[in-house]
C-alpha cells in the first residue's frame, strides 16, 4: 500500500499504470481504498512480474472496487478466484458495471472456471476484451513462457483459458457491436 499512498493526493486521477518486479501487497480492503481515493479512475493497470505468489485480491474485492469507480473502462490486476465463489453471494445486491470494456486478470488463481466466467459475464456485461496475460519483463514482449512454470501454474493457465473460451461468444458480440 506504500506505493499508492502518495498518489492519494491526486483525487482526480484518471489513469494509473504501474509495473513491479514483485507482487503488489494489497488486499480487498486496500483495493477499495484505491477506488474511494480515485472515483474518477478510468484505467487501472497493476502489473506484477511474479511467478508463484497468490494474490490477496478476490472477486468480491474487485466488485467492491469497481462499484467505487463508475467510469472504469480498463482493469489489469491479478486476483484470487480460488476461494469459495459463494462469498460473492454474501455481498448483497450487486449491480453490473456497465463501463468496463477490458479486463486483464493476468495470472489469477482460478478454482472453478465455469463459476468465474458466469460471475464475470454478469458483473461486466459490456466486456469486449478478457485476457490473462502475465508480464515478467523478459523476452517475447514480456509475456511469461508457461512451459517453464510449475504444475500448479499450468493448471491455473488451463482454467484461465477455459474462462476465456466460455466468455468468447459474449466478447465477440460486444466487440462487433462497438465496431459498428
Amino acid at each position: 500500500m506504500h506505493t499508492f499512498k502518495p498518489l492519494f493526493a491526486i483525487a482526480d486521477l484518471i489513469t494509473l499504470r504501474i509495473g513491479l518486479d514483485t507482487a503488489f501487497e494489497i488486499d480487498d480492503h486496500d483495493l477499495l481504498r484505491l477506488g474511494m481515493a480515485w472515483p474518477k479512475l478510468q484505467i487501472l493497470e497493476l502489473k506484477d512480474r511474479t511467478i508463484l505468489s497468490v494474490p490477496k485480491i478476490t472477486l468480491a474485492g474487485v466488485f467492491r472496487f469497481v462499484a467505487s469507480c463508475p467510469d472504469l473502462e480498463e482493469l489489469t490486476l491479478r486476483l484470487n478466484a480460488f476461494g469459495d465463489i459463494a462469498i460473492c453471494a454474501r455481498l448483497g445486491a450487486i449491480r453490473p458495471h456497465l463501463c468496463l470494456r477490458k479486463f486483464n486478470h493476468c495470472r489469477s488463481s482460478i478454482k472453478d472456471p465455469i463459476q468465474v466466467a458466469a460471475i464475470l459475464a454478469f458483473m461486466f456485461p459490456n466486456l469486449s476484451t478478457l485476457s490473462a496475460e502475465h508480464y515478467h519483463g523478459g523476452p517475447n514482449g514480456g509475456l511469461l513462457d508457461f512451459t517453464t512454470a510449475d504444475v500448479k501454474e499450468k493448471t491455473y493457465l488451463e482454467r484461465r483459458e477455459k474462462v476465456e473460451d466460455m466468455m468468447l461468444p459474449l466478447l465477440k458480440c460486444h466487440d462487433t457491436a462497438q465496431s459498428r
